[in-house]
């Protein structure tokens, strides 16, 4: 598994459990980020109200891709990127509400998902044959 994306060893274990629990004659869907973005990573970038963390996430969408991706034909990247964002609004500890960070966390999340899913496109597509969605709710940012 990809640096930062495991908190101790390299995640080949879980790995292991997740492909054993998989079969290709029953499709899976997989969503890679819901609410639940290891701390390391948040720590080391910033979390997605930094730049830093999107070409993490493409890379970690792409160790997905080349071990799940035979048994798995249903990918989302993101749950509900406004509510996931939102936390920059209402959840500092500084009680700031940020809304320059929240668009930020937005933008970048929108710019993780179009290359995860150009990545996806270019390199899985043909041979994997599933798609690649965003969950969000109908609600206004």
């Amino acid at each position: 598994m990809p640096p930062l994306w495991v908190a101790h060893g390299t995640g080949e274990a879980e790995g292991d459990a997740y492909s054993a629990t998989l079969s290709p004659s029953a499709p899976f869907t997989v969503t890679m980020l819901h609410y639940d973005q290891p701390a390391t990573l948040e720590l080391s970038t910033g979390g997605f109200g930094y730049p830093l963390i999107i070409d993490k996430y493409v890379e970690f969408a792409n160790f997905l891709f080349e071990t799940f991706g035979d048994k798995v034909k249903y990918w989302n990247t993101f749950n509900e990127p406004n509510l996931y964002c939102n936390y920059f609004k209402t959840l500092k500890p500084t009680g700031n509400n940020d809304d320059d960070q929240f668009y930020q966390c937005v933008h970048n999340i929108a710019l993780a998902h179009m290359k995860t899913y150009q990545l996806y496109k270019q390199k899985y597509q043909e041979k994997q044959k599933g798609t690649h969605n965003l969950v969000t709710k109908t609600s206004a940012l």
